[in-house]
């Protein structure tokens, strides 16, 4: 909450990103389950809660192994163990997952939406969203659009 404050005298588009990754963290900690049974690798879970407050930001796969303290290649193995996907394909769906979120529940516009998960640029992000979900944006939203919260 500290760095909302912080970030939010400076650009409240970035203030307002980091809060909505505080709230989801919340609302859904460990938001991608492992197996019944299965333990926890604890490297795992300091790489996705790295990722989760870091979620509005440029994320490659480097920076995140490097500030866990892992290799590039022992991190991939960890989520392939762990989450049965790619660090990139992870981070893909935990954003994804948000825009739903917000499509479902805001009026606020794709693009913005878009930047505030991540994904800056319409394009990547409508590619990205189509790839995960199977239809666009815009679509998925028209189809939920009886939930929306409407500001007064």
């Amino acid at each position: 909450m500290e760095l909302c404050l912080t970030a939010f005298r400076r650009n409240r588009v970035r203030a307002q990103a980091l809060l909505w990754s505080v709230l989801w963290q919340l609302v859904a900690p460990g938001a991608v389950a492992v197996a019944e049974g299965d333990a926890v690798d604890p490297r795992y879970e300091r790489a996705s809660a790295y990722i989760d407050l870091h979620l509005s930001e440029e994320l490659s796969v480097p920076t995140i192994a490097a500030e866990v303290g892992l290799s590039h290649n022992q991190l991939t193995r960890i989520f392939r163990q762990q989450a049965a996907a790619t660090v990139v394909g992870y981070i893909r769906a935990l954003r994804v997952e948000r825009a739903c979120h917000l499509l479902r529940h805001t009026t606020k516009p794709i693009a913005e939406i878009g930047a505030s998960v991540g994904m800056p640029d319409p394009q990547a992000f409508n590619k990205a969203f189509r790839t995960v979900q199977g239809r666009s944006p815009r679509a998925y939203r028209h189809a939920g659009a009886t939930h929306l919260v409407r500001p007064e």
